[in-house]
This record gives structure tokens, C-alpha cells and sequence, in this order.
């Protein structure tokens, strides 16, 4: 299934999903956001990741039904972050300008009976260590594009306008799809792979070299198990077993070293 994220347009009795991405979260869509908007919605995510850690299941689904883990944009924002971020494309990325223009057009023309547009891209912290992990990439990505700094955007990824551009068309957006910008996009599409930043984690560190020295216990186990039945399947298995975790926690703690020594030079 992957991380899904939503793009929808909403009123008090209907909502309609426009786009949607999978495992991305379109650039086209952080052009619609400010930094007063994401700063509202990060305060609601992390009260509720801070309720969800002291209450139930089902006492957090009712905190969820009352707080939306939605971005809501209204129009009048979503009219200025558009003319806003249509200038920052233009500026360093104009071959993307006819896709987006027709993106913005195909939202005025849906939204002529919703009053709000809505974000649902919570899912894609998955792909970060943390919750404040992934806060801080959404708002270093608005500081980049207002500050006019082109090299520090992270999510728009040229080679794929659709998956990282405008998102997939749902609802039945033949219009959208058949337009000239959609299709020299999708025939132009690659396939990149989003590379996660992986932060320095202590407790992932200490977790791993703990879980490193009882290997040598399992080690014991399938000698001991050599002597006693010989060339076994089963002790071949533990052996086996064995190897692939010493490699994988081996493989972490290098991750996690690398990691601090990339944040120290940085600093």
C-alpha cells in the first residue's frame, strides 16, 4: 500500500478527492501551503501524537475525530500561495510552469463548490524518524522556497512531475489527464526513489550494540548444537540465522556512526 497522501476540496457536507500520491509528497502541493498554516497543523500533530502516548486506542480515535490530522487551506490562502509559488517555479524551474498552471486551473474549476482545500499527507512521516523529523523537512522546505533558495528543495523532483509534481488525478479528472502538460509529463516520467535523511539516533545505537553482543550467545548455541548432533538443518539454520544478525546490527551501528559524524561535521 505504501504512505498515501490525499489533495481533496471540502465543505461542511462533501469532500472530493482531486490527487493523490503514493510514497511522495507532490512539490505542487507544498506550493499551496504557507508557513502560519503548516505551523497551525504541526501544533494539532503533536498534541495528538502526545494524547495518543498516554491514552487507548479508542479514547484516541475520538481525539482524532475532534482534531483534524488534516492541512485545511482556505481559498483566499490557497489563491495567494499559488501566485506565490507559481513566481519561485518560473524563476528556477520553468519547464514545470504549463503542469502547474493547469494544476491551479484544475482546482479553481473543481472548488466552485467546496470553500476549503484539504492536505492529508500525515502517512508520509513514515519515512522519517520522528514526527518533529518530519516537521522540520516540510518547514525547511517553505524557508527554501521563500527564500528564494532553489538548490535547498528537497521534494520536486523534475524528472517525475507527476509523482512529485502534481500527484496521480482522481475523481475522475479525464480532462486533467488528457491535457498536453499531463501527458508530456507522464511519457517524460521517471521512477526516483526517495531517499530518507536519516538522522543520528541514540537510542537506535545503543539498541543495536546491545542486540550485537548476544549474538555471540546464539553462536555458542549452534557450536554446542554442532558437537552434540553434527550437520544438522537445523543448526545450519541457526547458523545462518546468526550470521544475518550479526550483518544487520553490524550494518546499523556503521548507519548510526555515520549518521553522528555527518551532524557533527555539519555543526
Amino acid at each position: 500500500m505504501g504512505n498515501r497522501s490525499y489533495l481533496y476540496l471540502k465543505n461542511e457536507n462533501e469532500a472530493l478527492n482531486i490527487f493523490d500520491a503514493n510514497n511522495s509528497l507532490p512539490f505542487f502541493w507544498l506550493l499551496l501551503l504557507d508557513k502560519e498554516t503548516l505551523g497551525q497543523q504541526i501544533e494539532v500533530w503533536k498534541k495528538a501524537e502526545t494524547y495518543e502516548s498516554t491514552h487507548d486506542e479508542e479514547e484516541t480515535e475520538k481525539y482524532l475525530a475532534l482534531n483534524s490530522n488534516e492541512i485545511s487551506i482556505s481559498k483566499q490562502r490557497f489563491e495567494i500561495n499559488a501566485k506565490n509559488g507559481r513566481i519561485f517555479l518560473l524563476k528556477h524551474f520553468p519547464k514545470t510552469i504549463p503542469l502547474f498552471d493547469d494544476f491551479i486551473d484544475l482546482i479553481k474549476e473543481k472548488s466552485k463548490n467546496y470553500d476549503h482545500l484539504e492536505l492529508d499527507i500525515s502517512q508520509f512521516s513514515g519515512f522519517y524518524n520522528s514526527l518533529d523529523e518530519f516537521c522540520d523537512a516540510l518547514n525547511d522546505e517553505l524557508l527554501a522556497i521563500e527564500a528564494d533558495e532553489p538548490l535547498k528543495i528537497k521534494f520536486l523532483i523534475v524528472e517525475d512531475l507527476i509523482g512529485h509534481g502534481t500527484g496521480f488525478e482522481n475523481a475522475g479528472n479525464v480532462e486533467f489527464t488528457a491535457l498536453t502538460s499531463y501527458q508530456n509529463a507522464l511519457k517524460n516520467r521517471g521512477i526516483p526513489t526517495f531517499k530518507t535523511v536519516k538522522k543520528f539516533n541514540k537510542k537506535a545505537l545503543l539498541i543495536n550494540i546491545g542486540l550485537l553482543f548476544l549474538c555471540p550467545a546464539f553462536s555458542v548455541l549452534a557450536y554446542k548444537m554442532f558437537q552434540q548432533d553434527g550437520f544438522k538443518l537445523s543448526t545450519l539454520l541457526l547458523s545462518i540465522l546468526n550470521v544475518g544478525f550479526y550483518c544487520a546490527f553490524i550494518w546499523n551501528i556503521l548507519a548510526q556512526i555515520k549518521s553522528y559524524r555527518k551532524e557533527n561535521v555539519k555543526n
